[in-house]
């Protein structure tokens, strides 16, 4: 059965795209690489430009982190379960 993964060729080399391990040990492999013209070269999706934008304003928001004195005790609390509405509590 053949496989068939993506990659760029970028200066004599292949940059495997996908994040599977195409590796098959130490022995040289036969491979076929067809140019597709037509394909524009992917970018990279990890960390999109939009995430990036979000951190940086965060960060940026004055004593927006600074101002929780013990994170894992905040974090405790945040994840503690809490009465659903319309059900009874025992």
């Amino acid at each position: 059965m053949l496989q068939t993964y993506k990659a760029v060729l970028k200066d004599n080399h292949l940059e495997w795209l996908d994040e599977k391990n195409v590796s098959v040990g130490s022995q040289p492999i036969l491979v076929y690489v067809t140019l597709l013209e037509d394909e524009p070269i992917p970018k990279p999706t990890f960390p999109s430009q939009q995430a990036v934008d979000i951190l940086e304003e965060i960060a940026c928001i004055d004593g927006a982190v600074s101002k929780i004195a013990d994170p894992v005790a905040w974090q405790r609390e945040m994840r503690q379960d809490r009465p659903l509405p319309f059900r009874e509590g025992e």
